[in-house]
This record gives C-alpha cells, structure tokens and sequence, in this order.
C-alpha cells in the first residue's frame, strides 16, 4: 500500500506535523516512512488527510533508512 499520512506529535510547547509515506498497513498497525525521528514508545496521531478519522498509534521501532526513518507503529485505543 503507498499514502501519505500525516503524522502529529503533541508536545508540551508546540504541536508539529509530519508529512510522511504509507510502507505497509494491517489491522494492528503500519509502518512509514518518514524525515523526522520518533523516539520508541512515544504516541502519535495518525491521518490522512479527508480520508477517515484520526489514530492513536505507539512507536515500535524507529531505524534509520536512508535519509528518512522507517518507522514502525501499532495502532492504540482513544483514551476513555
């Protein structure tokens, strides 16, 4: 599967969001493609653009590939 998705991290100061490139997409997860480094265990949200609703997902893995990161994420539960 190819895609943008657009990733954006919260932080205590300023919300920043990433462009980044759908690799491989399942039920618990997907992996992307990305400039920016995601440290292990942070949470993001996911989106890609008008095409559905937002995601929560968990950094699994963060390796460099080339001069992006390929990046591996499972999808997380909305907070109650």
């Amino acid at each position: 599967m190819s895609g943008t998705i657009l990733v954006t991290r919260k932080g205590s100061v300023v919300e920043t969001t990433e462009v980044s490139s759908c690799v491989d997409i399942s039920p618990r997860g997907i992996a992307i493609e990305c400039s920016e480094q995601f440290m292990k265990d942070s949470v993001l949200q996911l989106h890609s653009g008008d095409h559905g609703p937002h995601r929560l997902a968990r950094v699994c893995y963060c390796i460099p590939s080339g001069e992006r990161y390929r990046i591996g994420l499972e999808f997380i539960a909305e907070p109650q």
